[in-house]
């Protein structure tokens, strides 16, 4: 890619203590600096055209100071680094130019440099963690303008990151970021178009022998996401987009970003990669990046030992909740029934939903007779849960009684005796109303049979959801769903399991322990 780095060091410190060594750019130089004033002995000014030195992020030095003056009022402290970056350099000598101010290291991850009083301008050590110069003062007398963090959001100037002991970390915020690409897609399965945001570009050294992950923590509106590819491929949208479709070959993605989970990336190549941290959504977000490096083969000791299968991510067996500790290096098992908790999706939740004829199905709009109509589906119980809450999107004309009904078997036939019944009343005003029985308490029992749905009047609209083949029994979360019916009827009597159409009633069914 021919990406020009030139680096100054930030130390910092993240959550797990260790110490992760950045690098940042050197100063640039600041615009012409105004002359010296006047010498009492030569009586000139001195030469106007002289470079300030630009206070560089991170603790590198300065560029030159003006020139100076004849005899008096030189480049007097030019490119001074300013509060928390270093002090510049010595008053220059006469037509010549003061030098900028190293930057002080730190070891605080936020980077201001410490001040100084050396006249040569080396900044002092700082207790703040964020390893970076702050912003420095203009010089005086042709001292240039102070320098800037800078913010690596284009794909020819990323920021270098080293691993210290097989882990590299860095914190920023893609809202101080433009948006370098804007028809880029690789955003995994979670991003429903572009990646609109600004992103910024990290660059590590991928070594022989080496397995590497990584891991993005970001608040969960953000649609945070990060690609890798190559650092010698060109900086367009094409190339990228390649790279983060290859499966992990010459670039990698996450599938998802709801969940801070580790993602496997196993290179087929050595050498350096850019990792780009982006968003769907164009106002950015805080997060951080953490990549790990493995030891795979190598043999080596400055790396850590991978434990656990980093590319299975959270899984749940039955309701222990298996997955990789934070870095990697071991696996980590977690009972979610000890705090009355599913393990569901990878993750442990108070309830789980299970969104029946949700998506897939076409809709068919019905009304209801003139004695009204009953919508059940049927359902197998494969595991004892308990179920706190069902409900429907109905479009009604008028305010009226929705009659729900949970009924229960002991064989698929029947018959299906009810154990639990609600009202609520229906929205109305042909508006889509989330109709629900709020919440209840209504046990199943592995190994029986179960009917829900709601009985409507005859002024009732309903919907029921069809396909052109038979596609049941159906997958949910406590079992299967196996059957529905359309009962001509609000007041059913003994109801019998049905034979297995193509449509099914669309309903939500939360479940929990």
């Amino acid at each position: 890619m021919g990406c020009a780095l030139v680096c100054v060091l930030l130390a910092v410190v993240g959550c797990s203590g260790e110490r992760t060594v950045r690098h940042g750019v050197d100063g640039r130089p600041g615009g012409a600096g105004a002359g010296g004033a006047p010498s009492a002995i030569a009586g000139t000014g001195g030469d106007a055209t002289g470079m300030g030195g630009l206070a560089p992020a991170g603790g590198a030095r300065g560029g030159p100071g003006g020139l100076g003056g004849a005899v008096q009022n030189g480049g007097h402290d030019g490119g001074m680094a300013g509060a928390a970056a270093g002090r510049g350099g010595a008053a220059g000598l006469p037509m010549q130019a003061g030098h900028g101010g190293d930057g002080g290291e730190s070891a605080d991850p936020m980077g201001n440099g410490g001040e100084s009083a050396d006249p040569t301008g080396n900044g002092g050590e700082s207790a703040d963690p964020t390893g970076s110069g702050g912003a420095g003062i203009a010089g005086q007398n042709g001292g240039g303008a102070g320098g800037a963090d800078p913010v690596h959001d284009r794909c020819a100037d990323p920021l270098y990151l080293d691993f210290v002991n097989g882990e590299a970390t860095v914190s920023d915020d893609t809202k101080r970021a433009t948006d370098e690409f804007p028809s880029l897609l690789c955003g995994g399965a979670d991003a429903s178009g572009p990646l609109e945001g600004g992103q910024i570009y990290y660059r590590f050294a991928a070594r022989p022998g080496r397995e590497y992950a990584f891991l993005l923590d970001a608040p969960g509106f953000a649609t945070a996401t990060f690609y890798v590819f190559p650092a010698g491929a060109p900086c367009t949208a094409d190339a990228i987009q390649s790279a983060c479709q290859s499966d992990g070959v010459t670039g990698t993605r996450p599938t998802s970003t709801s969940l801070a989970t580790l993602t496997p990336f196993a290179p087929a190549d050595p050498g350096d990669y850019i990792v780009g941290v982006d968003t769907a959504l164009p106002f950015g977000s805080k997060f951080t990046l953490t990549i790990f490096e493995y030891c795979g083969t190598s043999g080596a000791t400055d790396c850590k030992v991978k434990g656990c299968d980093v590319g299975l991510g959270p899984a749940c067996s039955g309701n222990t909740l298996s997955d990789c500790t934070t870095d990697g290096t071991a696996t980590v098992t977690t009972d979610c029934a000890m705090t009355g908790k599913t393990c569901a999706r990878g993750t442990c939740v108070a309830t789980v939903e299970d969104l029946v004829g949700n998506t897939g199905w076409t809709t068919q709009t019905a009304d209801a007779g003139a004695d009204g109509v009953t919508l059940l589906d049927f359902y197998e119980a494969t595991v004892s849960r308990t179920i706190t809450e069902l409900e429907m999107y109905l479009v009604e004309p008028e305010v009226f009684v929705l009659d729900w009904r949970i009924l229960e078997a002991t064989n698929r036939a029947g018959p299906y005796q009810t154990i639990f019944s609600t009202t609520s009343m229906s929205g109305g005003a042909n508006e889509t109303s989330d109709e629900t029985t709020g919440p209840i308490h209504v046990p199943i029992v592995a190994g029986r049979f179960y009917a829900m749905g709601v009985a409507l009047p005859a002024s009732a609209r309903y919907f029921v959801e069809q396909q052109a083949e038979k596609s049941l029994p159906l997958d949910v979360f406590f079992g299967h769903l196996t059957s529905a019916a359309v009962l001509p009827t609000a007041s059913p009597g003994a109801v019998s399991y049905p034979e297995p159409g193509t449509f099914v009633i669309a309903e939500y069914v939360t479940t929990a322990l």
